[in-house]
């Protein structure tokens, strides 16, 4: 269950005036009719059924080409509203969503001072930007062997980002050559068992 309450943010982000029923996708709900009826999109639509069938491990497929849904298909049970863990897939996703809202100038990932919990403390200094990176000062263990904060979230907290606005800061946010550091020491301990 993702968070059930909303937390104050000093949102770096400009609304959006249109509503999202009103726009196409992937920014609002309306889908175009492109594809229905020709043949890539009928052997593409035959493929993610087959897929789905064969691997129940496999909750929704969606494929878009240049701002186009083309096909989507989900198990017995999800739809387009069910929320499912995308653990890096969603990361990578948000990046690009970030990358998008900074390209068109609806985003300052540079903005700091972020929450009024953290005005009077080190994490004013915290960025979106770091926050994106990884390299925000955060207090963070990655261990799934025993009870951390990624545990903790995953199995115990009812609200995700209740967990990150109560986290400390252990350090001053870093810059981008020191998450090369932690991305190498992240992967050498995740994979050592291959060496």
């Amino acid at each position: 269950m993702l968070g059930t309450a909303p937390h104050k943010i000093n949102s770096p982000i400009k609304k959006q005036s249109t509503p999202s029923d009103a726009l196409s996708w992937p920014r609002g709900e309306l889908l175009s009719e492109l594809g229905s009826s020709t043949s890539v999109t009928k052997k593409l639509d035959s493929l993610l059924q087959k897929t789905i069938k064969e691997n129940q491990d496999v909750f929704a497929i969606v494929v878009a080409n240049d701002s186009t849904m083309l096909a989507e298909h989900y198990q017995k049970g999800v739809n387009k509203d069910t929320r499912l863990l995308g653990w890096s897939m969603t990361k990578t996703i948000g990046y690009a969503l970030f990358g998008i809202l900074t390209k068109n100038q609806q985003i300052d990932i540079t903005q700091d001072q972020l929450l009024p919990k953290w005005e009077n403390d080190s994490r004013k200094n915290i960025s979106l930007n770091n926050l994106l990176q990884m390299i925000s000062g955060l207090e963070w263990v990655e261990d799934y062997s025993k009870l951390y904060n990624a545990t903790r979230i995953l199995y115990l907290d009812n609200d995700f980002s209740l967990r990150a606005i109560q986290s400390k800061s252990v350090e001053v946010p870093r810059s981008k050559m020191v998450l090369f550091l932690w991305y190498f020491q992240y992967s050498v301990k995740n994979h050592a068992h291959y060496f």
